[in-house]
């Protein structure tokens, strides 16, 4: 519980600086608890059980939350860090998908999309990208990865849902897209201990 209060706090402070500094703000909206009633149901509608984080979160924030910023134009953002000029992070229980769906319908004819089977989407990027859970990983926790739509690959971001907003948040919210955040990768996903990061 402490760290669902740490996250809502300093999501707030993030969103209040950037207001400070004339930066486009869309402020956090969180929907109602998940009941475990509702949560049991949308596993039973996709087949499989959740990530103990995912329902977590979303039995005690909410079972959708979104929030948006940008810089102001005036803002001196570091050359090499230019890229980064916005920051998000949004779920919805109600748009979590099973993409072994979407590859049967890929794999008519088309090469892309063979690496979303025992993908489950959580979330995606202004681009079209997604975030989703690995759910072929044998173990209750699941990754999260990121997949690229124009070049179907994955990327790997963070050990579980908690840990991707942990780390995520750490970061700044940065941008939701790959070309944003990957001046923060490594073979371990979001580093927040790099010297870019920090």
């Amino acid at each position: 519980m402490e760290d669902i209060q740490f996250l809502i706090s300093k999501w707030k402070q993030i969103l209040q600086k950037l207001e400070k500094n004339n930066g486009k703000v869309r402020q956090i909206q969180i929907g109602k608890k998940a009941t475990m009633q509702e949560i049991e149901a949308k596993e039973k509608e996709l087949g499989c059980q959740l990530p103990p984080s995912y329902k977590y979160i979303v039995h005690n924030i909410g079972k959708s939350l979104s929030f948006y910023y940008s810089f102001s134009k005036d803002t001196m953002i570091p050359c090499e860090f230019r890229e980064i000029f916005s920051g998000e992070i949004n779920w919805n229980i109600d748009f979590l998908q099973n993409l072994n769906i979407a590859d049967d319908l890929l794999e008519d004819g088309e090469d892309d999309g063979s690496t979303l089977r025992g993908k489950l989407e959580f979330s995606h990027s202004g681009n079209g990208d997604i975030y989703a859970f690995d759910m072929s990983v044998d173990s209750a926790e699941k990754p999260v990865i990121y997949w690229d739509h124009e070049e179907d690959t994955i990327t790997y971001i963070a050990d579980s849902f908690i840990d991707y907003l942990l780390r995520i948040t750490e970061l700044g919210c940065i941008g939701s897209e790959k070309w944003q955040f990957e001046y923060f990768l490594s073979d371990s996903g979001l580093d927040t201990a790099s010297p870019a990061a920090v």
